[in-house]
């Protein structure tokens, strides 16, 4: 959501993540992907992507490495169903 403390949640991250792939619920309320991605470039000093959709985004993300899905509730609904753990 645009209206949080992006930097913030990110910053204890920092050292723990090798890529963030970056995309937005739809919801008016959402912070654009790009610029989450730049947001999380900037704060965790890695490569970050955005992406138009969770779908697409898990889709791009690494299947050898771990995953975390983080966001507001509605990207966390998106990724489980895309991922079949609805």
């Amino acid at each position: 959501m645009a209206d949080k403390d992006v930097a913030g949640i990110l910053q204890p991250l920092r050292g723990l993540v090798a890529s963030v792939h970056a995309t937005a619920a739809d919801n008016t309320r959402a912070l654009p992907p790009d610029q989450a991605a730049a947001l999380a470039e900037q704060v965790l000093e890695v490569p970050a992507v955005a992406h138009p959709s969770v779908v697409d985004a898990l889709a791009a993300a690494p299947g050898d490495e771990p995953l975390l899905v983080m966001g507001s509730i509605y990207v966390v609904g998106d990724a489980r169903e895309a991922l079949g753990i609805a």
